[in-house]
């Protein structure tokens, strides 16, 4: 693959606990395919408690630069492009302290592991992820693992929900990007909600105008199929084995669906950060996709994202 569509700077939050370093053998293979630096970053907590989970949890900057520093050197090969960097200013909030280091470091892209009651109840809670993707600096690969063994990189099937709008495709390039660095297949899958789908107004118009509302329904399948070749298209040209479908019932549903037919382990998703993932069209169907799949997810800021895929 050209190095122009690969990713350049990955930051690493790190807590000092094994559970958030689980990412660093992906990270340390996705920087070593595209010749990527890698800067890890550990931000100092005012009041920050003794232990996380039961294991220790850094408190000084000393203690967290020598940390760092060993991390560096057992995860990654000397020649690696790794640097790292301590948030000094204790601050009240580790997602506020993180948002302003992504603007000041400029990385193309954000690796971290939820786990327990904190990674992953702050990605859904709009904390870390929300404060991250509003400012539309970087997207956020999150991996959802307890162990190194349940993690698995290069990912091999990526999918991409897509809706229709345009503001929403955000995660295409960067989707490309994964797969031809991965070299992994694609999906894009697009969810035509059935009559009995609807909600709200929808769902109103629907009860009363039945017929009309599913001749509008038929209708939007046949040109989501037409939307959908086109971006396929564009996939298989840049070299991305890539297909597509368009699938009729209830959007979150039938996404988890394709995904495991798929074997998806990489769902890439355009995020808005004006509700933590509650993510791209609605807001329920990311949290229900996050929380029920297994899945890696890359999350992607509505709009242009700062990336190495486009640069």
């Amino acid at each position: 693959m050209e190095m122009e569509t690969a990713f350049r700077h990955i930051l690493v939050p790190l807590d000092g606990t094994p559970m958030a370093e689980v990412v660093l053998p992906a990270v340390a293979e996705l920087a070593r395919i595209c010749g990527a630096r890698v800067t890890l970053l550990h931000v100092i907590e005012h009041g920050a408690p003794a232990t996380i989970h039961g294991f220790h949890h850094l408190g000084g900057a000393d203690e967290a630069e020598i940390y760092l520093n060993k991390i560096a050197r057992e995860h990654f090969p000397p020649d690696a492009a790794v640097s790292w960097h301590v948030h000094t200013e204790e601050v009240r909030k580790i997602a506020t302290g993180l948002a302003e280091h992504v603007s000041e470091l400029g990385p193309d892209l954000i690796v971290m592991c939820s786990y327990g009651g904190h990674g992953l109840r702050d990605m859904l809670s709009g904390n870390l992820a929300q404060q991250v993707l509003s400012e539309r600096v970087a997207p956020v690969l999150l991996f959802k693992a307890a162990s190194p063994e349940q993690l698995h990189f290069p990912f091999q099937n990526i999918l991409v929900p897509l809706d229709g709008n345009p503001g929403h495709e955000s995660g295409l390039v960067l989707a490309r990007t994964m797969a031809l660095v991965c070299k992994a297949a694609l999906k894009l899958v697009l969810v035509i909600p059935t009559a009995g789908d609807l909600r709200g107004t929808a769902a109103g118009i629907g009860g009363l105008l039945p017929e009309a509302t599913r001749a509008m329904l038929d209708m939007a399948e046949g040109e989501s199929a037409e939307y959908l070749g086109r971006h396929m298209r564009d996939m298989i040209a840049a070299g991305v084995r890539c297909g597509a479908c368009v699938t009729r019932g209830d959007p979150a549903e039938k996404i988890m669906e394709t995904a495991h037919d798929f074997a998806a382990d990489l769902l890439v998703l355009g995020a808005h950060g004006k509700a933590g993932t509650t993510a791209f069209w609605a807001g329920s169907i990311a949290q229900k996709i996050i929380r029920h799949l297994p899945s890696v997810f890359l999350l992607v800021p509505a709009g242009p994202a700062r990336s190495g895929a486009q640069r």
